[in-house]
């Protein structure tokens, strides 16, 4: 072979070689540009549950329905930046598990968080709705009773019986229903021997 032809294949060979590296880099940078990608998704998922909880604990401290519709709204973020976690994912093979594990906890979640919210507006969002507000009223109606009748002894078990009701309401603990359940015997003792007629007792 003459030197000539060997040093054609030897630039031939050099420059496929510069083509290969040049192509083996881009295929590199596309690579970590969609792993970045990913990790910028993981990133923004950590966020987005951080939102939720923000959103959860909005709503238990102030009763207001508006951090429910900001809940979902953060809930549908996290769907679509979970597709788009999937489809990288399943593009490189990487095994899907913990990903729908995670899926599976935040549907749950977030399904338990509405749950919550509808029971909170039976209870009552304030002092005037729902059951909370019923039981206002209905302890309005039987105060009134206690004062026309002029029954000191029924007034002092009522307050104490609102005391009951104000402090459960304040520190949700149970030991506040032990108590209103006594103080309402007493009160239905106290009404069974008092001088109102029996058409107010009922």
């Amino acid at each position: 072979m003459l030197i000539r032809h060997k040093l054609l294949l030897s630039a031939a060979v050099s420059i496929l070689s510069l083509v290969a590296m040049f192509g083996l880099q881009r295929y590199s940078s596309s690579i970590q540009a969609d792993l970045s990608v990913a990790a910028h998704s993981v990133i923004e998922l950590e966020n987005q549950v951080l939102r939720l909880r923000k959103d959860e604990k909005d709503f238990f401290a102030r009763l207001e329905v508006g951090y429910l519709e900001k809940h979902k709204a953060n809930s549908s973020d996290i769907n679509a930046v979970m597709h788009t976690l999937r489809q990288q994912f399943v593009m490189y093979d990487i095994p899907t598990n913990a990903l729908d594990n995670f899926d599976k906890s935040i549907q749950h979640y977030k399904q338990s968080f509405e749950t919550v919210v509808q029971l909170q507006q039976e209870i009552g969002l304030t002092p005037k709705t729902g059951l909370y507000g019923a039981l206002r009223l209905a302890v309005h109606d039987v105060e009134a009773l206690v004062k026309r009748y002029d029954q000191p002894n029924l007034m002092v078990v009522m307050l104490q019986l609102r005391r009951n009701e104000k402090d459960f309401m304040l520190r949700r603990e149970m030991s506040y229903i032990e108590k209103f359940d006594s103080n309402i015997n007493k009160f239905q003792q106290l009404l069974l021997v008092s001088s109102l007629d029996s058409s107010a007792k009922k």
